[in-house]
């Protein structure tokens, strides 16, 4: 079906081409066979009803009696350092539902007695690439960095204040499903999608005052999947001051540079290497 999809896919854009369709920049890449590892591994966590205990969008919240600290930890409040000592740590909780060393520690093993929601091992559900899919996510949303200007805490606090991270999830990270859009996705800040939609500064300013920006507005082609998408870009131009607008800016742009690089698609090599494994 996605064959199908793809050859469909470039069979209008030459169509468009042939017609004056396709002169203007449109160069945005059909969608791939793999998304980037961090969005694969939060489809997992999402696929895998990890949200269902860790909250949604692995934010916490969820009370589990008899825990220590009387709920299931978030996967973004520091838990994976706090109970890990390096990425074959984070495999074997995955795999097993706790790390061999912790499976070796007696007060451990006591405390999770106690909880009434035990971590489940995953590892007969899942293969070796999904598993480094899901260690990528989990590193990358306990690693982002603290803004530490008072500008860029500005730009945070607007950020959210927006509602921009409900489509774009949290730091920007992206990945949020959207119907009928190219991809599937509403992109975030820290992919290969982020440098075919925005161009520069400029255009960056441009999708968050107008919705669009007029490079792809003006192409045919472009314009049927932004009319058919269900999940719309929001013109702020009326909510937002244009001092706001460049807070905003500064804040993608920061965090592309700040974040670690999430756009890999790891080949099977790739993580055969990782993780010992043949593929």
């Amino acid at each position: 079906m996605q064959r199908f999809y793809q050859i469909g896919f470039w069979c209008l854009l030459a169509v468009g081409a042939a017609t004056g369709a396709g002169s203007a920049a449109w160069r945005w890449k059909i969608a791939p066979e793999r998304r980037s590892a961090f969005d694969e591994g939060s489809r997992l966590a999402e696929s895998l009803g990890c949200f269902g205990c860790h909250g949604p969008r692995g934010r916490g919240g969820v009370k589990n009696p008899g825990a220590i600290w009387g709920e299931v930890p978030s996967l973004d409040s520091g838990m994976v350092p706090m109970f890990t000592q390096g990425d074959e740590d984070i495999r074997e909780f995955i795999r097993e539902g706790m790390s061999r060393r912790l499976r070796d520690d007696k007060d451990y093993r006591a405390r999770l007695r106690k909880q009434a929601i035990q971590m489940p091992a995953y590892g007969d559900f899942l293969s070796p690439e999904q598993v480094e899919d899901l260690v990528v996510f989990l590193k990358a949303i306990n690693d982002a960095p603290a803004a530490e200007e008072e500008r860029l805490r500005r730009a945070e606090a607007l950020y959210k204040s927006a509602g921009c991270n409900g489509c774009h999830g949290q730091r920007g990270m992206g990945g949020v499903p959207n119907p009928g859009s190219l991809k599937g996705y509403i992109p975030g800040f820290l992919t290969d999608d982020f440098e075919e939609l925005v161009k520069d500064r400029n255009e960056a300013g441009e999708w968050i005052r107008e919705g669009v920006v007029q490079r792809l507005a003006q192409n045919p082609l472009a314009q049927q999947f932004l009319d058919r998408q269900r999940g719309k870009m929001p013109a702020y131009r009326q909510h937002l001051s244009p001092e706001e607008v460049d807070l905003l800016v500064d804040y993608v742009f920061w965090l592309r540079s700040a974040m670690p690089n999430l756009t890999a698609a790891r080949s099977h090599d790739e993580v055969g290497a990782n993780t010992g494994e043949e593929q």
